[in-house]
């Protein structure tokens, strides 16, 4: 009766066990994967009307969350994140492999800055130089000068 009892006791742990690991596994898999999917993404917060079929540029970014982006612009009460979610209709993806700016026509921009103030900077300026974002440079300059 000991010896059956024993046999028992070692099956019910061993599948304790095993259901634990199976488990455990199961679910770090699933968050890990969840997590190389899911990215930090800020809206933009105006989107233009310029007739293309997403009405806002991305910045993609290597930063892997938005406190890189929560200095100040220049002499303004704005945040880096504001200034281009706000004023040049653009979103910003984190957690990228390089930085880059997806324009509304989807041509991509390779950019070159690093630090978050240079890489706005570059941003601001890739913008100003296209046809459908020269104006927004031009309103956004006039706010502040």
């Amino acid at each position: 009766m000991k010896t059956i009892n024993n046999i028992l006791k070692n099956i019910v742990t061993q599948n304790f066990f095993y259901s634990i690991f199976f488990l455990v596994t199961f679910f770090s898999n699933s968050v890990l994967s969840q997590n190389d999917k899911e990215k930090l993404i800020l809206p933009a917060l105006k989107v233009a009307e310029y007739g293309f079929k997403d009405n806002y540029r991305t910045f993609k970014t290597t930063y892997i969350d938005s406190t890189s982006f929560d200095k100040y612009y220049y002499n303004t009460e704005m945040k880096l994140d504001y200034v281009l979610r706000y004023f040049f209709h653009t979103s910003i993806e984190f957690s990228n492999k390089q930085n880059k700016l997806v324009s509304m026509d989807g041509t991509i921009f390779e950019l070159n800055a690093k630090s978050p103030s240079e890489l706005v900077d570059e941003i601001v300026s890739l913008i100003g130089n296209m046809n459908s974002g020269f104006n927004e440079l031009k309103n956004f300059k006039k706010k502040f000068k």
